[in-house]
């Protein structure tokens, strides 16, 4: 928990999405509060939903959400790296993984050949066809999840990760509009050229 907290600052400071490292830290943290979970737990027991998911679906859950975890990490590092201007060879980071103490992973190997190309690793070979074909799991195992009540941050952020950035206009247009609802912060209308700030009288309701 120690290096989830000091990397999701960075985060927070960088700004970037990197969603499954706190989320894996929080439920750290969740996982302290034994006493507070069985008392809730009594108020709101859990029913159960006989919901069969397969080995193999679990297993491409799984590698949906390690590639997603991989390009987050990697995305912060170059982040970090391009603001200090600290020029981090990321393939060159990836292959010091294979063989690490914390991290030792034999995936870093396939990833570095990958960063020597491109630093994307969602829109790079093979990765893309990998999340492709793995994303119908990761969604069958987290509706079984959420049918039986299971607690899943991470394989939740993975794929809400994945549904958020592979959209080109997302849901930042409403909260523009509730910024510009309750702190008059205006808002660009996409079909005016000129980009001018505008504000509008919101009609307001009890």
């Amino acid at each position: 928990k120690g290096t989830g907290k000091w990397a999701t600052s960075t985060i927070a400071d960088t700004g970037q999405a990197a969603t499954m490292i706190p989320a894996a830290l929080f439920a750290r943290y969740l996982s302290f509060f034994k006493e507070k979970r069985q008392a809730a737990e009594a108020v709101f027991p859990s029913s159960k939903v006989i919901n069969k998911v397969s080995v193999q679906a679990l297993k491409n859950a799984y590698q949906f959400a390690r590639i997603i975890n991989h390009h987050q990490g990697f995305e912060l590092i170059e982040s970090v790296s391009n603001q200090h201007q600290w020029n981090v060879d990321l393939s060159q980071v990836a292959r010091i993984w294979t063989e690490g103490c914390i991290i030792k992973s034999d995936l870093m190997k396939k990833i570095a050949g990958t960063f020597e190309s491109n630093k994307n690793i969602l829109l790079s070979d093979p990765w893309n066809k990998l999340i492709r074909d793995t994303h119908p799991s990761i969604q069958e195992v987290l509706i079984a999840c959420i049918r039986n009540q299971f607690h899943v941050p991470c394989f939740s952020e993975a794929l809400n990760y994945f549904h958020g950035i592979k959209i080109g206009e997302g849901a930042a247009n409403l909260i523009q509009a509730q910024r510009d609802y309750f702190g008059a912060h205006t808002y660009k209308k996409k079909n005016d050229p000129s980009e001018s700030n505008y504000h509008t009288e919101w009609e307001r309701s009890n």
